[in-house]
């Protein structure tokens, strides 16, 4: 995925520590910086982008929207068309279209602090930013004060003050003047300025005896024109938006790597990690904390249960990607060529790793085979569809849950799988009264390409090291093991 991408919206990917015993790579010759940052999910109460009060049906029906705006963007990333999906044939009848009282951003949030204020013993002084964190986009940016001047205001309405670059003691524009442009299509969000440096405060979100960790000399993106459709929407309402740009976790496209990745590669010898924890079915709530780490911050596994398989990129794309062979369900392969998820015209192939989508995607080929074997494993079900493609079952039983719901597995080459628990291969709305169904939407839709979404990710750890370009994966308790 390119340097400009943005949003999760749940998630949305990412993370790496891999043992010397596997890598002589895995450690620099030094010993890594460790710092940790909180992750705040979008269902949690704590976000400041949950919308309290909403049905579970409404937030499967935004689920997918959020997730629809995201695919533009992606189709754009990858070459692809954004009606691909579309054309597909679905004959079956439609859910309902829900009307959602109120629609934000769907993205996992972080706080990070920016620029170095107050007089000489003071330094410590920062300003305070919530960032989307997206491992699809390799830039950091948030507006800046200069957005505006002169006028017309090209800044969005944002809940706090700009970023007041002319007044922190750190901040230096790169020269000659470097300027980056980000679009974000389908989501409504773009961003144009300058490419600076500055100090980045990080707190230490997972103890509060640890000092902050403070980074000198990060570019990012100082933005002078900015736009975002949600905030706009929130302006019209009355309100403020509390997203001031994203924080990009994945690789730049640029000719010089500006991705904060790539600048922190040799302090954090290579590894982030993160671990998601699944959404509550109660929306009142407020689900474990969960951490991005880096660094030294991660412990290493305690079991060999976590397999390491290869981790690329692809030239044009920012994004991080793994080689898919196969599917299945409750652990049972499905008969599906693994040729289906090579490169190709459509798309880049493999598996895409993004946390700024809610859902994943599959090749048609292997989506088709997928559903067919869900359809018989439902067959006394209810069978519907959303209009984005998404397959649902209901059921007139009393609240079962996720009682007797297949699992799905994701097989990587090398024999390594990702075995994906029932709560994160269905999206679940319970009845609503004593004649309604319970209703499970599979969160993955058919595309030219295939995607690994925050949704499938939940309680597993991923770390990624970049410099030995490995993935390690394994199952835990992310409430317990964040």
């Amino acid at each position: 995925m390119a340097s400009n991408i943005p949003m999760m919206s749940i998630v949305f990917v990412l993370l790496v520590s891999l043992c010397s015993v596997y890598s002589s790579n895995s450690s620099p010759s030094h010993s890594p910086a460790g710092f940790t940052l909180e992750l705040i999910p979008p269902y949690s109460p704590k976000s400041p982008l949950f919308i309290p009060n909403l049905t579970s049906e409404e937030r499967m029906q935004m689920m997918f929207q959020h997730s629809h705006e995201r695919a533009k963007y992606l189709d754009a990333m990858l070459s692809s068309t954004s009606s691909n999906h579309s054309k597909y044939s679905l004959e079956e009848d439609t859910v309902t279209p829900i009307t959602i009282k109120r629609v934000r951003q769907s993205a996992i949030v972080v706080e990070v602090g920016i620029g170095t204020f107050g007089n000489n013993n003071d330094n410590d002084a920062y300003k305070s930013y919530l960032l989307t964190m997206d491992t699809g986009s390799g830039t950091i940016w948030t507006q800046c004060e200069s957005c505006k001047q002169p006028p017309p205001n090209h800044c969005y309405p944002q809940t706090t003050p700009y970023f007041p670059n002319s007044e922190s003691k750190t901040y230096k524009e790169i020269k000659p003047n470097k300027p980056y442009t980000i679009s974000y299509a389908g989501e409504g969000t773009n961003s144009s300025g300058i490419l600076a440096t500055e100090t980045f405060t990080f707190s230490s979100a997972s103890s509060s005896t640890s000092k902050p960790k403070k980074l000198a000399n990060i570019v990012f993106g100082c933005g002078l024109k900015n736009y975002n459709k949600n905030a706009e929407a929130e302006k019209a309402k009355g309100n403020t938006y509390p997203i001031a740009g994203v924080f990009g976790m994945g690789l730049s496209l640029e000719k010089e790597d500006h991705s904060f990745i790539k600048q922190v590669e040799d302090k954090i010898g290579g590894r982030f990690s993160y671990c998601f924890v699944p959404k509550p079915i109660d929306d009142h709530i407020t689900p474990p904390p969960m951490y991005l780490k880096f660094g030294s911050d991660i412990k290493e596994p305690r079991t060999r249960s976590f397999p390491i398989i290869p981790l690329f990129t692809k030239q044009g794309y920012g994004s991080y990607f793994v080689k898919l062979e196969g599917l299945g369900v409750n652990d049972q392969r499905l008969n599906i060529d693994s040729s289906v998820f090579s490169p190709s015209s459509t798309g880049p192939g493999g598996l895409l790793l993004d946390t700024g989508s809610e859902i994943s995607y599959i090749v048609k080929a292997a989506f088709d085979v997928l559903t067919k074997k869900m359809d018989s494993y439902f067959e006394n079900f209810e069978r519907l569809v959303t209009k984005e493609g998404g397959v649902c079952y209901r059921r007139m039983d009393s609240n079962k849950g996720f009682t007797n719901i297949p699992s799905l597995t994701f097989y990587f080459e090398g024999g390594a799988k990702l075995d994906v628990i029932p709560q994160g291969t269905f999206f679940y709305s319970p009845k609503q009264s004593p004649a309604s169904k319970e209703t499970f939407c599979l969160a993955i839709l058919p595309k030219p390409y295939s995607l690994l979404g925050a949704f499938q990710q939940v309680n597993h750890r991923f770390i990624y090291n970049t410099k030995s370009k490995m993935l390690r994966f394994g199952r835990v308790d992310c409430a317990k093991d964040g």
